[in-house]
Parts: C-alpha cells; structure tokens; sequence
C-alpha cells in the first residue's frame, strides 16, 4: 500500500515504476496535481500530504514532505476506514483547493500561497448525502451532488468562497459522476451508476443550468448494481463535447449532437463482451479512481480486482502528436538530444543512440488552458529544422514536428511550457 511513481511511454500508455512510497496511511487517498507549483498533494479524510518534485541526478523524483498542517481552523479530521476519500480539486489558476468531505457531508474551500500551504476558509456544510463535485472551466461556479439534487455555488475568484445560489435541479436517482466539457460549456451527470445520463447547458447562464437531453441506458448487464456497490468516474474529451464515464466492470462513452440536440452513445466496453478491435475486457470490478494522460490518449482505471487498468482512446479528443523527449524547448530556446540553441537547430539528418532522426517540417502551437484545442502559430512553420520561438502572451506552448524516426514517419511534440 502507499503510493507510486510511474514513467508513461506517449504512444502506447505503458507505465514502468520508478519511484514507491510504501505506507498505509496513503491508501484511499485522493491525489491532485499543482502543475503551478510542482507539487501533488494526497488528502485522506481531511489530513493533508504533500511531496515535492525535485531534480536529483538528472532524474526527476518526489520528496515526500509528510502530513502538512492547514492553519485557518480547520475542521478536525475524521478517520473513515480504508474506503476512498472524496473529490478534490483546484482552479485553473491554482489560487484554491476544494475537497468533498462526504462522511462529514461538507465541501471545505483551502486557499493556497506559493508555496503551496494550506489555509482553511470555508466549509461549506449540512451538505447531507454529497457526493460529487466539479469547478467550471473559468473558475467562477461550482457543482455539487446533493443526495438526489444538482447544486451550484458561485465562486469568489479572490477568496475561492462559495456562495450558493437559488439553483436547486431534482435529479431522478443518485448523482455518480460528473464531468463539464472542455469547452465548459456543457455539464454532464451521471446518475444511477450510468443508467441514466443527463446533459445541462451551461453558457450564457453558468448559475442556472439548463438540461437539454436525457440518455437511458443502451446496453443490457448481466447484473444489477446495487446504490452502494460502486463509484463512477467521468472525464470529458479534449475538443469535442464528449465524455468517458467508468463504473463497475464496464466503460462507456456519450457525447453531445448539437445539430440533432440529443444525446448519443460513442462506445461501451464490458468483459462480456469485447471491444471494437475485438481485444477482451477483464473484469475489473469496483473503480476508486480515474487520472488521463494529458494528450487525451489513455485513461488510468484505479480498480479494486485488476490494479490500474489502462484504456486508449480512439477517435476525438486525443491528440494526435506524441511526446518525444529528444525534443525539449523553453522561452527562446530548443533542445534535441544533447544539442541547445536560440535560434535553429539543422534536422535534416540526425543520428542519435543509433537511431537516425530527420524532420520534415514543424510549427509552433498555442492554447489558452490546458482544456482549449492547440492551434498552429502563423509564421513559426519550417522545414527540415526546429526552431526556438519566444511566447509574449499568456498560455501554454509547444513544438510540433513531422519527423522521419529510422525511416517511419510520424507526428510528435515536445513538452509544454506556459507563460504567465
């Protein structure tokens, strides 16, 4: 039991461990990463972890700093067992971490300062039966299961308090997943472990969700689950508005149909039954927890029967380019392999570890937040080279390449670098 560090191969999702904490004091938590701090954070039951990411030998590892104390008051800390502990997480902007408490049947709100310390606001209680919860795409709302209710509270973008509002949707059945799209602009839920899913728009009016369609379950199960045999998990597609959901021993995926307003199953996956390539489905049993990689191409099960179970996404919302390491860049600067430069580096025949390296052409791309599409920079396309390229706003950015890997063609990308 505890907690362990894996190295992920882009192109086929497979993780090799490099790095293991061994201690019982983190099973069952709910793991959340500061990409503004470099830091992860565990929360268990309202007691805070927090490791570190260092460069140690040229490799990079987490220093774990132990339990971290949260000053402000917080609530005390409720020992609830070895089951999982609730949501957590964090505005885009990385100002507040939000963690649902649903033994306590409390949301508590902890801003955070750059250092990544914790300090108790808010917590917002007599939440009875909460279940999930969710933070739109900008920050301002937030969404909250409520036994067989949809609630939404407004978000102080400098305090992170919440205020709730009038809203108050009745669901049908229990709330077990949700998910916004990546455009923010549709709410997705979840409701009796996937039989029932439900769609609310949520543009124009964040604070009143507007439901738009409803979709029963489209496939038939062998079983019957009961309310408290399993946790869904949901997570939404990059580009598109589209969700993976993930219960007990199945996977399905719904999207959203703006020209025919309804909508629609994309896919299902089950052990009694294969999937579309005809590859067979374990079975898997209970979820605890769901992680995708960042370019949309794989999803990481935390189950109770099989361990991590690892899904590769086909279709919208993953991204086509793959990570090459060789390739790296920063603010007017590129790097391949152990050459550096601030302006171009020559591409047109590389050998490197014996493998023989030959870019075709590459570009730049930008976006805005890691939930917006990457789009091509006029003017930063060339051929046969990498080029450094100096950002001036804000967002993220990388280098894409079509690159001649030993003969075989293929389309990579370097890592992300953000400017703020």
């Amino acid at each position: 039991m505890g907690l362990q560090v894996s190295e992920r191969e882009p192109k086929t999702g497979e993780l090799t461990i490099v790095q293991q904490f061994v201690d019982d004091g983190l099973e069952g938590s709910s793991l959340i990463w500061d990409r503004h701090r470099d830091r992860l954070f565990a929360h268990r039951y309202g007691v805070w972890r927090r490791f570190t990411l260092l460069l140690d030998d040229n490799q990079l590892e987490l220093e774990d700093e132990g339990t971290i104390s949260v000053s402000g008051d917080p609530p005390d800390a409720v020992d609830c067992g070895a089951g999982e502990s609730g949501d957590v997480f964090m505005d885009e902007a990385g100002s507040s971490l939000y963690a649902v408490f649903s033994p306590a049947n409390r949301l508590q709100v902890l801003p955070l300062d750059t250092e990544g310390d914790l300090r108790h606001v808010q917590s917002v209680e007599d939440l009875w039966g909460v279940e999930r919860a969710v933070i739109s795409d900008h920050g301002s709302h937030v969404y909250v299961t409520r036994n067989i209710a949809l609630l939404v509270f407004q978000r102080n973008s400098d305090t992170g308090r919440l205020t709730k509002t009038p809203h108050n949707t009745r669901l049908v059945y229990r709330a077990n997943a949700l998910s916004i799209s990546s455009d923010g602009r549709y709410l997705f839920v979840f409701e009796n472990h996937g039989r029932t899913m439900r769609i609310f728009g949520l543009a124009g009016n964040p604070s009143n969700p507007r439901e738009l369609g409803t979709l029963e379950a489209f496939w038939d199960s062998p079983f019957w689950l009961r309310s408290w045999q399993n946790r869904c998990h949901a997570r939404a597609r990059k580009g598109t508005p589209a969700v993976d959901a993930f219960c007990m021993d199945m996977a399905f995926g719904v999207e959203w149909q703006d020209e025919s307003g309804s909508l629609a199953a994309t896919d299902h996956v089950a052990p009694w039954q294969p999937d579309r390539f005809n590859n067979p489905v374990p079975e898997f049993g209970h979820t605890r927890n769901l992680a995708t990689s960042p370019d949309g191409r794989h999803a990481y099960l935390d189950t109770e029967d099989e361990g991590l179970v690892v899904f590769q996404h086909s279709g919208g919302g993953a991204d086509p380019y793959v990570f090459l390491g060789l390739v790296s860049v920063s603010s007017g600067e590129v790097t391949f392999g152990p050459i550096s430069s601030g302006g171009r580096i020559g591409m047109e025949d590389v050998i490197f570890d014996d493998d023989r390296y030959a870019v075709v052409s590459s570009n730049w791309q930008a976006r805005a937040t890691p939930n917006t599409e990457w789009t091509d920079i006029s003017g930063t396309e060339t051929t046969r080279e990498l080029c450094a390229y100096t950002p001036t706003n804000l967002g993220e950015y990388r280098l894409v390449a079509e690159i001649r890997i030993d003969g075989e063609l293929g389309i990579y990308s370097s890592n992300t670098i953000v400017k703020e």
